[in-house]
């Protein structure tokens, strides 16, 4: 960091480049965290989407199901009552 010229002190101006190059990394580094926690936000309500749509799926399988079961059990009475078609 020392300029060789001037007996090892640094310069306002060395100084003032090496900011500037500080300055511009964190620039970037800004942008990088930005479009990070834009990309994790779309992420969040994707996951968020999928969640409700499973949870439509299981209420409507579990709605199936019970359909399902009430249909064996009145084929079941009427097999018992031999009201059953043959």
């Amino acid at each position: 960091m020392a300029d060789p010229t001037e007996n090892g002190k640094v310069t306002l101006a060395l100084l003032g480049q090496k900011m500037d190059k500080v300055i511009d990394k964190l620039g970037a580094l800004d942008a990088c965290v930005r479009a990070d926690h834009d990309r994790l936000t779309t992420l969040d309500q994707a996951a968020r989407e999928r969640e409700r749509r499973i949870g439509e799926v299981e209420g409507s399988l579990k709605a199936r199901s019970w359909e399902n079961r009430i249909e064996v059990m009145v084929a079941a009475a009427l097999a018992a009552f031999g009201i059953a078609k043959q």
